[in-house]
């Protein structure tokens, strides 16, 4: 269902599963629905439960700057760097989050 962007149906199936793989997918429909809050809900659950991929942190943070918490997305972000320098999509992220983050009504 996720490849056919039928997030709705995606997040039907993928209900009551448990374990990492289950809460990425599910923060990743969420995310596409712009449900930003429960992205970052599942994204979080993933990374408690073990995941470890750049693109875990990544995800979260994106998700934190779509709901504009800034702050926690610059935070993770940086974590994300820390634990895979290599990670380019990060640092590219981090540059605009930063300009974002400074034009940003306060």
């Amino acid at each position: 269902y996720i490849k056919l962007k039928n997030y709705a149906k995606a997040l039907q199936t993928l209900r009551g599963l448990q374990g990492i793989y289950p809460h990425s997918l599910r923060g990743s429909c969420y995310f596409a629905l712009k449900n930003y809050p429960l992205a970052i809900k599942e994204f979080t659950q993933s990374i408690a439960g073990g995941d470890v991929h750049p693109s875990a942190f990544y995800n979260l943070a994106i998700a934190y700057a779509q709901n504009k918490q800034y702050a926690q997305a610059y935070k993770t972000l940086k974590r994300n760097k820390r634990l895979f320098p290599q990670h380019t999509e990060t640092q590219r992220a981090m540059q605009e989050l930063t300009k974002v983050w400074q034009s940003a009504p306060r």
